[in-house]
């Protein structure tokens, strides 16, 4: 045999042995981009955000159209270049031609990644001749840009993003626990929102504000007023509430006597006449005209405090950010608490949250990004009760043993239903005791009472919260169906 043949087949034997004993195989080759691929050259993206107010250079953002509308970067433009990715070469030419006329500035493309539509735009520019030397491409794409950069993105408004970022809002003195907490816990900047505080402490004077569109919404006004401001022509919306009911004790001297609303009859109440719980509860006792079966003074809650100190009434009404005083008389002897405004009707409805008909109809997602975050709110406050005074204090700028007075009292109960069922049993007791407008038996109050919006921002917040407390919203919804169907 022919020794270079021989050679040959012992060269071929000895590979062949190599392979079998586990030799490494040489590296496959990297596949070679596309032959009709225009080399990129890359920008970092903490260099690209030092570009952003610069004249020499423009963003595109060459992702889908809803992409980049939805989210993108500051002042990019937007050019889809989805049909050239896919292998449309004339579409991506005539989109970068119309992006890039009368165009003499570096450019800075902007897709998902920083590849298949940045190469797409990179080969249409080269082939409508721009100048490649000016031509760039963000490294990550946009993908890395909102990770490291979200502070630079400008995410487009939602179809239900607040109308409002700012809301004037007035509360009384017992404060609005719910707004506090909304506040201090970054539940209504989650929503986009910030409240103005308009002060006033009277009733009259927040619902003043309200008609004179010099605040948007009232949490602390009661029932009663709103009620009587609607009676005589105000179009107020009633679409939440404060509270369900609020602490507020009945007191007398020590030792006299009570045994229900029946201890009212015949006796001198420092209990105002539209204080409607009490006159309701007396109708439900059988007096068909309760305002003459008691002596109702017309009293502020510390004078009513006074009379009964000097034996000029039987029973006072207190309310409810009265009670450290009316705590400290107790331990003093001087009086005693024979009752509470909620034991007396219970769910009687306290305060309530309104605005203008039209500021409700105007700004729907506002409202319902305000609902959304106070029901978070009492979400916290029913789990954490212990926790809050200090909140609702420092806000206000009182002791903090003035809150936990009421506030630690099983009869403060704040909740933000609108209470349909209570807002239409006020309306009536105040109308069959004198206390609406004649014009008030050409109004249906239902008109004035919006349940949707709560109804939605629970049903939003139990899909976006429910897991954190689903005991919570389960009892929200069962009260809801309860009080407003």
């Amino acid at each position: 045999m022919n020794k270079r043949i021989i050679s040959l087949l012992l060269v071929i034997v000895m590979a062949l042995s190599l392979v079998a004993c586990g030799a490494p195989a040489a590296p496959a080759a990297t596949e070679a981009p596309a032959a009709d691929n225009v080399p990129m050259q890359y920008i970092k993206h903490d260099e690209a955000k030092e570009l952003l107010e610069s004249d020499e250079y423009v963003f595109f953002d060459i992702r889908k159209a809803a992409d980049s509308s939805a989210n993108s970067i500051p002042g990019a433009q937007a050019w889809d270049m989805d049909a050239a990715k896919e292998g449309d070469a004339e579409a991506g030419k005539a989109t970068m031609t119309e992006a890039t006329k009368g165009l003499d500035k570096k450019i800075i493309l902007v897709c998902y990644s920083g590849k298949r539509y940045a190469q797409a735009a990179t080969n249409a520019l080269s082939a409508i001749g721009y100048d490649m030397s000016k031509v760039y491409t963000l490294e990550g794409g946009f993908t890395n840009w909102s990770e490291v950069l979200p502070e630079l993105t400008t995410a487009a408004p939602k179809a239900d993003a607040p109308e409002l970022s700012k809301v004037r809002l007035n509360w009384g003195g017992s404060g609005n626990i719910l707004v506090a907490l909304a506040l201090e816990k970054g539940y209504l900047a989650d929503e986009g929102i910030e409240i103005e505080f308009v002060p006033a402490t009277n009733n009259n004077d927040m619902l003043t504000l309200l008609q004179s569109g010099q605040v948007d919404i009232c949490t602390n006004a009661g029932t009663a007023d709103p009620l009587a401001f609607i009676a005589a022509g105000a179009d107020f919306t009633i679409f939440g509430g404060h509270m369900l009911q609020g602490c507020m004790p009945i007191i007398a001297k020590p030792g006299t006597e009570w045994n229900g609303v029946e201890s009212l009859v015949g006796e001198k109440l420092g209990i105002k006449p539209n204080y409607f719980a009490i006159t309701g509860a007396l109708m439900e006792a059988g007096y068909e005209d309760p305002l003459s079966v008691a002596d109702f003074q017309p009293l502020s809650y510390n004078d009513a405090v006074a009379a009964l100190m000097r034996d000029e009434i039987k029973y006072a009404l207190v309310g409810t950010s009265q009670n450290y005083p009316v705590q400290q008389l107790v331990e003093e002897g001087q009086v005693e608490i024979v009752s509470w405004h909620g034991d007396v009707m219970p769910y009687y409805s306290c305060c309530r949250m309104e605005a203008t008909t039209e500021f409700v109809k105007n700004n729907p997602n506002t409202v319902k990004a305000i609902l959304r975050a106070l029901l978070r709110a009492q979400c916290y406050f029913e789990a954490n009760k212990e926790e809050c005074p200090p909140i609702l204090a420092g806000i206000q700028g009182v002791d903090n043993a003035v809150v936990e007075a009421f506030m630690l009292n099983e009869h403060y109960m704040p909740t933000l239903d609108p209470l349909r069922n209570g807002i239409v049993r006020a309306w009536d007791i105040l109308d069959k005791t004198g206390f609406l407008d004649e014009n008030a038996k050409t109004i249906n109050i239902e008109d004035h009472i919006n349940t949707d919006l709560y109804e939605q921002a629970l049903a939003e917040c139990t899909e976006l919260y429910g897991a954190e407390d689903p005991d919570f919203y389960a009892r929200a919804l069962e009260f809801y169906n309860e009080w407003n169907k």
